[in-house]
C-alpha cells in the first residue's frame, strides 16, 4: 500500500473535519459548488473563494494546502470556532503517519 504524502493527509483528514463540522452545501474542496466556499489547486498553489453564480469573489492563493485550509475553516467559522477547527486540523495531521 503506498504512503499518502503530506498534501493527500491534509485533504483527507480536512475533509474529515468539515463533513463532520458543517453542511456539505457550505463548502467545496475540489472546485466550484454555487453558494459556497471553494478550494482547489491551481498549478502548485491552491485556491479558496467564495463561488456564487458561476463565479469567484474573495479569491486567495496560497503556497501551501495547509494554509488554504485554514482560510477555509476561516470563512466557515466565527473566530472562536476557527482556532478549535484549525487545532483539529493539525492535531490530525500530526497523528497521521506522513510519508
Amino acid at each position: 500500500m503506498a504512503e499518502l504524502n503530506r498534501d493527500d493527509i491534509c485533504m483527507a483528514e480536512m475533509s474529515k473535519i468539515l463533513v463532520a463540522n458543517y453542511s456539505s452545501d457550505e463548502f467545496s474542496l475540489s472546485g466550484p459548488k454555487d453558494s459556497a466556499i471553494c478550494m482547489e489547486q491551481s498549478g502548485s498553489d491552491w485556491v479558496v473563494y467564495q463561488s456564487e453564480k458561476s463565479s469567484k469573489y474573495d479569491e486567495a492563493r496560497y503556497n501551501t494546502i495547509l494554509e488554504a485550509c485554514f482560510d477555509l475553516i476561516s470563512r466557515l467559522s466565527n473566530p472562536d470556532e476557527a482556532v478549535i477547527t484549525k487545532n483539529k486540523l493539525i492535531d490530525a495531521i500530526m497523528m497521521s503517519k506522513v510519508a
